[in-house]
């Protein structure tokens, strides 16, 4: 959370990225090995799950149970039933969703999205390799 004046708010995704403030703000929270690093610095390679959002939503079951077997809790179909709607993962909570859902998808321009690419890449393929996933698995 940014706190403070925010002129960057309800400007254009694009926009955004091209504000060096703003894509200050965007850029590293996308570098997930960067990130891990810091947590890895502390922490063994097995206390830390990682578990992409794209296998989280094609298995949620599957997903769940390994974050529920990862934190030594019971991780059967019993105890991860009551985690989904429907068989999917719950889109609130209690605490609300506070318009996540409603958020479109950004329309980037071409360029824009080269450059974003190339700057992530490196890293995303980095941190693709240490979960086991093919480097190119995002098509970056």
């Amino acid at each position: 959370h940014v706190a403070g004046d925010r002129p960057w708010r309800h400007r254009d995704f694009a926009d955004l990225l091209r504000d060096p403030v703003g894509r200050g703000l965007i850029l590293p929270a996308s570098l997930y090995w960067t990130r891990l690093q810091e947590w890895r610095a502390h922490f063994p390679d097995g206390a830390i799950l990682c578990l992409t959002l794209e296998d989280l939503t094609a298995e949620p079951a599957a997903g769940l149970a390994r974050v529920l077997a990862h934190l030594g809790l019971p991780a059967g179909p019993s105890d991860v039933a009551p985690l989904l709607e429907d068989g999917r993962l719950i889109r609130s909570n209690e605490a609300g969703s506070k318009g996540r859902a409603l958020v479109p998808r950004p329309d980037w321009p071409p360029a824009l999205r080269a450059a974003v690419a190339a700057r992530i890449a490196p890293d995303a393929r980095a941190f693709l390799r240490h979960i086991g996933k093919p480097e190119d698995a995002w098509g970056l």
